[in-house]
């Protein structure tokens, strides 16, 4: 999936007006960490909560599995939302806020249908249902759901379902309805990912018994980290009930090795680093390699641009990949002209890049743009244009 020069030089300011969901705002600690700061606080215990705060073997078991207790505020999503998007850095625990979350939709609404998205079927297996914070790695026994995986359906205990779909083809959204989705690192869909979210969109459209009690709409939980695609664009502008809730790879280093640890602090205020881990939108190259550019201030007035040139260049690089989403094929033309300061200077004459999954199109585009631009080229000793 290409990327959107219009995001990365956007950044923070794609969130202007987004209501957001911050540990500095909602607080740092899930409730056992608090109950343990209670209990500090109270009487000194550094030790042995479990014992000061009197629990059952009963409640222990309990505590263990049910993971509203051991979500940050970040992790959870707002009582009413039409979108809430979980936008973080590496290992802050996304993947555990969104399987909790299906987990919650299915045990409050017994009619709930559930889809779940990520980039492949492979991928979707392995992080968001069997991995270390999918579905069915942290679901309590007693509402734990029966896997029909050649039906890729999940079916709970009270009967609500939900089934799996990759973000690979738009297409195979069709004729589906879903009263809840969710989206697993959307950044990382290839092929056409705009077409597929918004297919997520089209489908997200049932609503149940439960939820018009509660006056719910049909709602979508988006987990990823930040990139500057325009999917990304347009997931943001799509402003209506959304809520936004942030996070980086420190607020969770309860859950992570030490030398993980070590890693981040190392690189996370490198421009990577903060978007990485930080989970900022910071899209900018590195200082140390790149400069910035003010195209604006070599820019001639067309009026005065020269006549002809000494050589005339059609630039082409074409995009990995043929699909409909690839990214767009470069076709640029320049002129190059040796001018009174002695040097060669370089035109940019034409932007004709273009997006098509057929390589004779793009091809003869950038023959169309040859032709174009052969008559400014100043002739070779053949006669012929230098282009």
């Amino acid at each position: 999936m290409g990327t959107d020069a219009g995001v990365a030089k956007a950044g923070e300011s794609l969130l202007d007006g987004i209501p957001v969901i911050t540990a500095d705002s909602h607080g740092h600690h899930n409730l056992i960490q608090q109950l343990a700061l209670a209990a500090h606080a109270a009487d000194g215990t550094t030790t042995g909560h479990c014992n000061a705060l009197a629990f059952t073997p009963q409640e222990l078991v309990l505590l263990y599995h049910e993971h509203r207790y051991w979500l940050r505020p970040v992790q959870r999503p707002p009582a009413h939302f039409r979108t809430w998007f979980f936008m973080g850095g590496r290992g802050t625990g996304k993947t555990y806020a969104g399987a909790a979350a299906v987990i919650d939709e299915a045990r409050a609404d017994p009619e709930a249908r559930i889809l779940i998205v990520g980039p492949t079927y492979s991928e979707i297996v392995k992080n968001q249902m069997e991995g270390t914070s999918g579905i069915l790695t942290i679901s309590a026994p007693w509402f734990f759901p029966k896997v029909e995986k050649s039906r890729r359906k999940l079916v709970w205990p009270n009967g609500a379902q939900a089934t799996w779909l990759p973000a690979k083809n738009a297409d195979k959204f069709r004729g589906h309805q879903y009263t809840f989705i969710w989206a697993d690192e959307p950044v990382a869909w290839k092929g056409d990912a705009v077409a597929v979210y918004k297919e997520c969109r089209v489908v997200n459209r049932l609503t149940t018994t439960w939820m018009r009690a509660q006056g719910l709409p049909p709602r979508m939980v988006i987990t990823t980290t930040p990139a500057p695609t325009v999917l990304f664009r347009e997931m943001l502008g799509d402003r209506e009930g959304l809520v936004l809730a942030r996070s980086s790879t420190l607020e969770n280093l309860a859950n992570l090795a030490p030398d993980y640890e070590a890693y981040v602090r190392r690189v996370m205020e490198t421009p990577e680093g903060r978007r990485e881990f930080m989970g900022e939108l910071r899209f900018d190259l590195d200082p140390a390699l790149y400069r910035g550019v003010n195209w604006n201030a070599s820019r001639i007035d067309p009026k005065k641009a020269p006549k002809e040139y000494d050589a005339i260049i059609v630039s082409v690089d074409p995009a990995t990949g043929e699909k409909k989403g690839a990214d767009m094929h470069g076709i640029v033309v320049l002129g190059v002209r040796l001018e009174a300061d002695g040097l060669d200077h370089v035109y940019v004459l034409q932007d004709a890049s273009l997006r098509t999954p057929e390589p004779e199109v793009w091809a003869r585009e950038a023959i169309k743009a040859l032709e174009a631009w052969e008559p400014f080229a100043k002739k070779r000793s053949n006669g012929k244009p230098n282009a």
